[in-house]
């Protein structure tokens, strides 16, 4: 359409001068064609071709990469078509040679990426010199989600990001959260250790853990002590949860933000950091939708604000950054065809393979009107047009240019590097990063953590660990999970879960201990008992509640029907705490059941779970379980022989699955605890190897 007009306002006289570069020629896809350059001289005979060949943007050894590259498109180029010079000479210094980076996960490529780029950061290289490019969007987010986990100061350009997304957003969303809901201990904590306050991390995890272990809520912890600057930011919280009851959502975050000094702490870093700049003006489109919520709810209330939240999250809102896309004192992430025209000193190239880049065929482009007769050429096609792309994407380099690709991204197919990339270089790249196999989990895992959180006292006796039985199987799951809910002790919701397990548990050893002393309590006072420790939070709602606690009760009966009349065992509820022999190790737990078969024991562990409804599935539970495995290696250092059978017994399903342990088992038990020691000395917490997913707050 563009060269149609053309011709016809410079058609008759010939006179037109045109500067382009068909090796840069990305937008197919919007209907462009080469045609316009290629048959140019066919329509304008007697224009005089001359060709920019001196490059004052990247080194020689780039420009020459690009150029082997984009050869491939011949013949249908303009420096054969036209027999044209077109290889471009530098007139910088030859510079490093282009590199290539294999890896075996998407993940991994990206973790190395932000560990490289963090390197360079930390050696004084700048921010603004540094660019990640992709041939999709969701690859960028991808780079922008784990250049935000490594703390690299980046920003996304040319992408549009959900608003709740934004951390600044995120922070004052859990403060509302923590004024309307007093007992919230989760948002209480991330409120106390956000900017709001920015109270020590080390101080409020160890009143979280008290606040676990005294089935006590946060506010109350820190309430009894004689902590001063935590008992000031709670008596600010209350104010401002009593001006909720007069002022809007709106009103009330903002004299959060203000009150707090974190408005006017937001706005000195904004003047000189780009990253600040950005969560100001994130904040900013926060306000403009509370009052967009002000106006269309009956009572604009931080409650009736909340219980909309889900819904409006859900729907997402869109933000983009006020700022210029583009940044010269942050790393720049971003796709290709956004790069074009841009130029960085360091650039990553990422995940160069099949399907990705090259893209996979997504169909027809811009259809042309037929009556405008759109011409189209071989030259127009996929990959030419990929290839060039990929020529747009290498030639943003000025000094350094690093191309990288993982075989897999997640669980998908194996996937082929790129054609570009043997295209690029003499011989494609076959370094292996065999250490770069972490996942983007790991990227949780705290950071000089001596210096920051130390164990809880409890776990400290002397010079000895001191763990639960419970703790040690959470460790050998995963360490990272360890850390978070024993060493951090981060708040969690109640969980009925675990309150049902605990009532059950009681009833059956209320059971035991009444047959003993030949009183056994009677079933509606044990039903009573149950009812009164099944908690009333921590359901979805209060239907499930109440059908949770009807479940409970019916398992109380046919708990006190069973044991009631089954055989009792030598002990109940055992204690036991036991030092490993050659390590500095103490590990304390229970047994729930000990029985006496023979002249061997049999330890016994009762479970609630309803899902075990065979034998073999009761069977595979108790062969994986590390519990019974500590048990074991407890009652052999007690008693100097292994118990004969190791039991779960599932007393709602009424299935039972044994196992035996051989003194290998127990060996491999041990070389983990030894691990474990020199893990905990070290204050490292890696993720769990078959630990594929962890949630943490």
């Amino acid at each position: 359409m563009q060269s149609a007009l053309v011709d016809l306002l410079a058609g008759e006289h010939q006179n037109l001068m045109v500067v382009g570069d068909d090796d840069q020629s990305i937008y197919g896809w919007r209907g462009a064609t080469l045609a316009n350059i290629l048959d140019f001289k066919n329509r304008y005979p007697a224009a005089q071709d001359v060709t920019l060949i001196e490059n004052y943007r990247s080194t020689q050894s780039i420009l020459d990469a690009a150029y082997r590259l984009i050869q491939n498109n011949n013949p249908e180029r303009l420096e054969v078509i036209n027999k044209l010079d077109k290889r471009l000479h530098a007139q910088t210094n030859n510079g490093s040679a282009p590199i290539a980076r294999h890896f075996y996960t998407l993940e991994a490529e990206l973790t190395w990426i932000s560990d490289d780029i963090a390197a360079r950061l930390q050696h004084g290289q700048d921010p603004g010199s540094i660019a990640v490019l992709a041939r999709s969007n969701p690859i960028v987010e991808r780079v922008h989600q784990s250049l935000e986990l490594h703390d690299i100061p980046h920003i996304m350009a040319g992408l549009k990001n959900d608003l709740y997304d934004q951390p600044a957003v995120r922070q004052l969303l859990e403060a509302l959260k923590a004024v309307s809901d007093p007992l919230d201990d989760l948002a209480l904590f991330h409120t106390l250790s956000g900017p709001l306050f920015e109270l020590p991390q080390g101080e409020l995890s160890q009143f979280a853990a008290a606040s676990r272990r005294e089935h006590a809520h946060l506010s109350q912890v820190i309430e009894q002590s004689d902590n001063r600057p935590f008992n000031a930011a709670l008596q600010t919280i209350a104010a401002w949860r009593e001006q909720s009851s007069s002022l809007n959502v709106g009103n009330l975050a903002f004299a959060m933000l203000d009150e707090s000094g974190w408005k006017q702490r937001l706005y000195d870093q904004a003047n000189t950091a780009g990253e600040t700049y950005i969560q100001v003006q994130a904040l900013k489109k926060l306000f403009d939708t509370l009052r967009e919520f002000e106006r269309i709810a009956g009572l604009a209330s931080v409650q009736s604000y909340l219980v909309s939240l889900p819904v409006l999250q859900a729907g997402g809102g869109e933000f983009e950054d006020a700022s210029l896309d583009i940044s010269d004192s942050l790393v720049n992430c971003l796709s290709v065809h956004r790069s074009k025209g841009l130029e960085w000193d360091t650039v990553y190239v990422i995940d160069c393979t099949e399907g990705s880049f090259p893209a996979r065929n997504h169909g027809a482009s811009l259809m042309v009107p037929q009556e405008l007769k759109a011409v189209k050429s071989v030259a127009d096609e996929r990959i030419a047009e990929e290839r060039r792309l990929m020529y747009v994407a290498v030639t943003r380099a000025r000094r350094e240019l690093i191309l990288t690709y993982g075989d897999r991204h997640g669980t998908g197919t194996h996937r082929k590097p790129s054609r570009f990339l043997a295209e690029m270089f003499d011989a494609p790249a076959t370094d292996t990063f065999e250490a770069e196999r972490q996942t983007s989990l790991e990227l949780f895992a705290p950071r000089e953590l001596p210096s920051t959180v130390p164990l809880p006292e409890k776990m400290l006796q002397d010079a000895t660990y001191a763990l639960t039985a419970s703790q040690i199987e959470c460790w050998l799951k995963c360490p990272l999970d360890f850390y978070y809910k024993h060493v951090l002790g981060m708040p969690e919701p109640q969980n009925p879960v675990a309150a049902y397990g605990t009532a059950i548990h009681t009833v059956i050893q209320r059971i035991f201990e009444g047959r003993r002393k030949g009183n056994v309590p009677p079933l509606d006072e044990l039903l009573a008992e149950a009812q009164q420790a099944l908690p009333q939070a921590g359901y979805q709602s209060a239907g499930t509640r109440d059908r949770a606690h009807m479940q409970a009760l019916q398992s109380v009966r046919t708990v006190y029907d069973r044991f009631i009349k089954e055989e009792l065992p030598i002990e109940v509820e055992r204690s036991f705490g036991v030092n490993i022999p050659g390590l500095p190790l103490k590990i304390i737990g229970r047994m729930d059941a000990v029985y006496q078969h023979g002249k061997g024991v049999e330890i016994r562990d009762f479970k609630t779970s309803s899902s075990v409804t065979t034998p073999q599935k009761a069977k595979d539970r108790a062969t994986g379980s590390q519990q019974l495995t500590i048990y074991a290696l407890a009652w052999q250092i007690m008693h100097g022989e292994l118990p004969s059978q190791l039991t779960l017994d599932f007393v709602e399903t009424g299935q039972l699955g044994s196992v035996r342990k051989t003194q290998r088992s127990l060996d491999t038990l041990q070389s983990k605890l030894t691990d474990l020691v020199a893990k905990l000395r070290a204050s490292e917490y890696p993720r769990g190897r078959d630990h594929t997913y962890c949630s943490h707050p």
